[in-house]
């Protein structure tokens, strides 16, 4: 409440505790100050208690209808929504395929990035199911064929999956994506 403080240092209250700490003594009489970066982290913490589908119902204005949001896409990003309006963006990924900066596009043109996409492209091409193990036992191919490892090995996969090089559990992404998405976005990445 702007104008208002409760004796201690709690900022967070549910209903009833706002109403057995309210008093109107408390109330001050100098200026309040709207802070939107502490509206937003009072938004987030609220957000990242709901479940995912309620999330999802509250949001599915906020993106086209020709999208198709799950729960599990809401839950993968549920972590860094400040408010509603955010998901959209943090979801976007998953529908069109991204925009990959310059810094990131520069670090896949590396040499070592260019062999850890074809080697892992080559591997994925002939495979017959796919989900977040069979994701992770590829990635493992890929690094004992080419010895890449750690943020050379992982970096160039999500960023030309996703367009970023830090997110979520990738295995959790291309199980959402897809098989036919991650095949093509790969193979897209390796030809620009």
């Amino acid at each position: 409440l702007l104008g208002w403080h409760a004796s201690g240092n709690q900022e967070i209250y549910s209903l009833t505790e706002l109403i057995n700490e309210f008093s109107i003594e408390r109330i001050q009489k100098s200026g309040a100050v709207f802070d939107i970066k502490k509206l937003n982290w009072m938004n987030s913490y609220y957000i990242k208690k709901l479940k995912p589908e309620k999330l999802l119902l509250l949001s599915k204005n906020t993106f086209p209808e020709t999208w198709e949001v799950t729960p599990s896409m809401i839950e993968l990003v549920q972590e860094k929504i400040e408010n509603i309006n955010n998901i959209k963006d943090l979801i976007k990924f998953f529908f069109e395929y991204p925009v990959i900066n310059k810094k990131n596009n520069k670090f896949l043109q590396s040499s070592e990035s260019i062999i850890a996409l074809n080697s892992f492209y080559l591997l994925i091409k002939s495979l017959k199911s796919w989900d977040k193990n069979v994701f992770k036992s590829t990635m493992q191919k890929v690094q004992s064929n080419t010895n890449i490892k750690g943020k050379n090995l992982w970096s160039p996969i999500r960023i030309a999956l996703t367009g970023t090089a830090h997110g979520a559990d990738l295995g959790s992404i291309v199980e959402i994506l897809g098989y036919k998405k991650c095949c093509q976005r790969i193979n897209q990445s390796i030809n620009d």
